[in-house]
């Protein structure tokens, strides 16, 4: 068997939740909308995907994670797949010298880290805050759902077979999936099985370090380490996903995957991918990506607005900015003034994409969330529309809405001090939101030949 190189892996997580008692993130409720818009073109991929290779690991997870649904969970909660991740995870971690520090895309290193500093374990308790929403079966379970990898049960299918195939035949593990009997593959898959069920009868992860099957499966989990017949497996899988209830949805998704296959777009960002893609995009595809972009428009308006309100009211004495001080902000009084008129544009952005196939419902999604910006007749109504706004939003928040991050006073709104801006805002050049090229590019890169 070929011996592992080093894995780089992060000091800190990107998919460790942050505490959401203040309801810190999109307080402006754009983000439901950037998310409908990337489903029109990129729907089984998330943005938070970054290792296409967690694919494999949840195919491997499949052979025997269904077999373990009758084992008794030590922490209530804990399941057969979250128990064989903080496996994979500790594997990964334990078996790699702690000077390459690079960020790998791994959900849930940190935690694995401090156990390995503190000399412990990683365990149900300890792991991520909501790991069926942060760690990687459940980053990566919809891709999995849409490419027919796994079945409800997590049981691989046929598709998921495949990717093992090429997984076992670059490895040279015997028997992975044929189970023949004392094989090494057969001896892997008992391995991991005893000590997933382990980890949930004791919450906890109890396995060998020095055991042989951990290297094995640093080899097989290793995010960039896929071999050419796993690749091309891979490939397959995800030129394939499932009929969506948006066919043309899909044209867009397998459009994107072969154009950005055809250059080399390491290091971009989702506006450098874009503009690449309009380029060279189909009329569907086009119509869907400037809805990317005319929403953006309207969003970076709206949030820079909003934060320069923030700036504005933070450095106000008595902690709200005056009519006059609103009045002569260049940056309030310019958004004010287009903002209707950015708003009208993405409503017919959004009925021209209908034409190509995107779902009418987006457009009443935005109508009703939005609509209030049609008509801004100045400066003071703008910014009341837009705290009005903000207040709902928070106080819509699941499960029990969240504190507004600015209070109405007797003259206006003040900024709470938790929210306070220090620096005067430019207005982005980059996107305010994520819209999953990025996650598609790294897929690519990761599979390349």
């Amino acid at each position: 068997m070929a011996v592992a190189s080093a894995i780089p892996l992060p000091r800190a997580s990107a998919y460790d939740p942050p505490m959401a008692d203040e309801g810190r993130l999109d307080p402006l409720g754009l983000s439901s909308i950037a998310d409908r818009i990337a489903d029109t073109y990129a729907r089984p991929v998330r943005a938070r995907m970054r290792r296409v290779r967690f694919l494999s690991t949840m195919a491997l997870g499949g052979l025997f994670i269904p077999d373990l649904a009758g084992v008794e969970p030590a922490v209530p909660g804990d399941s057969p797949d979250i128990a064989f991740e903080r496996i994979v995870v500790e594997c990964l971690v334990t078996s790699n010298s702690s000077d390459m520090q690079l960020d790998s895309g791994i959900p849930g290193v940190t935690k694995a880290h401090a156990a390995l500093l503190a000399k412990s374990r990683l365990s149900a308790r300890g792991y991520l805050k909501s790991p069926r929403v942060f760690g990687f079966f459940g980053i990566y379970r919809p891709l999995a759902a849409a490419l027919g990898l796994n079945d409800r049960s997590g049981g691989t299918l046929e598709p998921g077979m495949n990717v093992l195939e090429g997984l076992q035949a670059d490895l040279k593990i015997a028997g992975l999936i044929n189970f023949a009997h004392g094989s090494q593959g057969a001896q892997l898959i008992e391995w991991l099985s005893q000590e997933t069920a382990r980890a949930l009868e004791t919450g906890r992860n109890t396995f060998r370090a020095k055991s042989p099957f951990v290297e094995t499966m640093t080899q097989i989990a290793n995010p960039g380490g896929a071999g050419p017949r796993e690749k091309k497996a891979l490939r397959a899988l995800l030129t394939n996903p499932l009929v969506s209830p948006h066919p043309q949805d899909d044209e867009a998704y397998l459009e994107i995957l072969r154009l950005l296959s055809e250059t080399n777009s390491q290091g971009w960002n989702d506006v450098e991918l874009v503009n690449y893609l309009l380029t060279k995009s189909s009329e569907h595809l086009r119509v869907r990506l400037q809805l990317v972009i005319d929403f953006e428009d309207f969003a970076r308006d709206l949030t820079w607005a909003f934060t320069e309100y923030r700036y504005l009211a933070s450095h106000a004495m008595g902690g709200v900015p005056g009519s006059a001080t609103l009045q002569s902000s260049e940056v309030v009084s310019a958004v004010a003034g287009l903002i209707g008129k950015k708003y009208q544009s993405v409503v017919r952005r959004m009925h021209e994409a209908i034409d190509f196939g995107v779902d009418p419902a987006l457009v009443s999604r935005f109508v009703e969330s939005f609509g209030q910006f049609a008509d801004v007749s100045s400066t003071t109504d703008f910014i009341e529309l837009l705290m009005s706004h903000h207040t709902s939003i928070q106080r819509n928040k699941a499960p029990h809405g969240k504190r507004a991050w600015l209070e109405e006073a007797s003259h206006g709104w003040a900024v709470r001090p938790l929210f306070s801006v220090s620096e005067k805002p430019e207005r982005l050049v980059t996107f305010v939101h994520p819209y999953r090229l990025r996650a598609i590019a790294n897929f690519l890169e990761d599979i390349h030949a």
